[in-house]
């Protein structure tokens, strides 16, 4: 299971319980003894309505919606959370009530039909264990859906039901740039207006390969879950094991680690080098970086973890200077390949761009601090047809010795570079500057998109 303790699962009513006081735990029972077996645990989300506990005028629709998402006899829920959570006890600890009910394609009543549910629930789990956890519904995101029909659904629940969870559960797909700013605007705004804000448990959350698009996939995890455990979340659950099918032109059926028939897509390598890496290490801080720059530090102990990413651009690579009380020091990218790299008069160099990846110190007693980046164009230059640009390089020197450094620049075809000098001499602890005339052709200009990086 490439590290992970916590599986997500949805515990069935209709199957535990297809007729009214008649259970059936067996299917149940076998997948808790399995997954403990591995050291797994379930968090279990607990939905949806089985036909007979629905409202008389669904129960014989064509359509099963209309009864399995429908809004349960408050009796038959209650005895269907009690007679759960006292058979299982403490081999489940969490309790998720119910899939995004801010989506009418999940739950078909309102907000107050749905706290009323998560306050029975909250009240039968806790007569059985206190101890036990209860969750919110994973609330589906803060962008616009067009299967959201109350807006402030998921704003009202989580202050309406206020006491009656003890964890508030977020999911939001999608791309990372998405969802930074979902968590750090709309859902911080919800939050910031609760008396007592419970922990956040990001428990779907995913970013379909559509296409093929593996590594694309494998970075959106590390950065997704990473940004969540600096934000502060408790636990976080990729949304999901395996793909949902097997066309790879169909968003909904890519979002997997695996495929369809098991085989690891690029991603579930990435999961597993994340947890080797990080496993045991709680977040300490966010560096401070320029814009669309990440690096987040997580430490156990003397031994760190730095991890990194520029999410400006696809091209852009950067060189981060980091001073460090380290004594050893190694580079791991994604897939987990570690190189060992030198710390050199207390700085380490760590290499930043759109591929996030780990920079593992040992014996560290103090956290990291940024010097600023080993080498960098000073500005990003508008680049206009027949028109010379004048822009220069700056060269930092992080070290106790006067350092003399040669630069070769790449650049796309098509594009002219005149520079005075490639080589500077620089002296401890300070920049130097590399002045240089940058011109593109007009032939070159319509092949070159707007986002074209010089390479140094």
């Amino acid at each position: 299971m490439c590290g992970a303790k916590i599986m997500r699962a949805t515990v069935g009513w209709g199957g535990l319980e297809p007729k009214d006081n008649q259970w059936d735990f067996r299917g149940q029972d076998r997948i808790i003894e399995l997954y403990g077996a591995n050291g797994i645990e379930i968090q279990a989300l607990m939905a949806f309505c089985p036909k007979w506990a629905a409202p008389e005028e669904c129960r014989n629709t064509k359509n099963w919606l209309d009864w399995s998402r429908a809004v349960p006899d408050m009796t038959a829920w209650r005895d269907y959370i009690r007679t759960f959570s006292d058979r299982y006890q403490d081999k489940i600890r969490f309790y998720e009530i119910w899939n995004e009910p801010d989506l009418n394609n999940f739950f078909h009543g309102d907000s107050e039909q749905y706290v009323q549910m998560l306050k029975a629930a909250y009240e039968e789990i806790k007569k059985v264990n206190p101890k036990l956890t209860v969750m919110t519904g994973g609330f589906a995101g803060t962008r616009a859906h067009p299967d959201r029909k109350d807006p402030q659904f998921h704003e009202k629940a989580v202050s309406q039901a206020a006491g009656n969870y003890d964890i508030h559960s977020f999911h939001e797909h999608g791309s990372f740039s998405q969802f930074q700013v979902s968590v750090d605007d709309k859902l911080n705004a919800y939050r910031a207006g609760l008396k007592a804000p419970k922990p956040l448990y990001f428990n779907e959350t995913g970013f379909t390969s559509t296409g093929d698009y593996q590594h694309s996939q494998a970075e959106t995890l590390v950065k997704k879950m990473l940004f969540t455990m600096a934000r502060g979340a408790v636990a976080y659950n990729w949304f999901q094991l395996r793909n949902g099918g097997y066309d790879l032109k169909d968003g909904e059926h890519n979002f997997g680690l695996l495929t369809t028939d098991f085989y690891p897509k690029a991603a579930y390598p990435t999961y597993n080098a994340l947890v080797l890496n990080l496993r045991g290490k709680s977040f300490m801080k966010q560096l401070p970086l320029a814009e669309n720059r990440w690096a987040f530090v997580f430490a156990n102990g003397d031994e760190q973890s730095i991890v990194a990413w520029n999410q400006l651009s696809s091209d852009a690579g950067e060189h981060l200077v980091l001073a460090t009380d380290a004594t050893e020091a190694e580079i791991v990218d994604i897939m987990g390949n570690a190189k060992p790299t030198p710390i050199n008069s207390g700085m380490v160099v760590l290499p930043v761009s759109a591929t996030p990846c780990y920079l593992n110190l040992k014996n560290a007693v103090t956290p990291p601090q940024v010097k600023g980046n080993l080498i960098e164009l000073a500005n990003n230059a508008t680049l206009v047809p027949g028109k010379p640009i004048v822009t220069n390089i700056q060269v930092f020197n992080p070290f106790k010795h006067t350092s003399k450094v040669d630069l070769n620049l790449y650049v796309p075809e098509g594009i002219h570079v005149d520079w005075i000098q490639n080589d500077v001499s620089v002296d401890p602890g300070q920049r130097a500057t590399i002045p240089l005339t940058l011109t593109v052709s007009k032939d070159a200009a319509n092949a070159l998109d707007d986002q074209t990086a010089l390479k140094i």
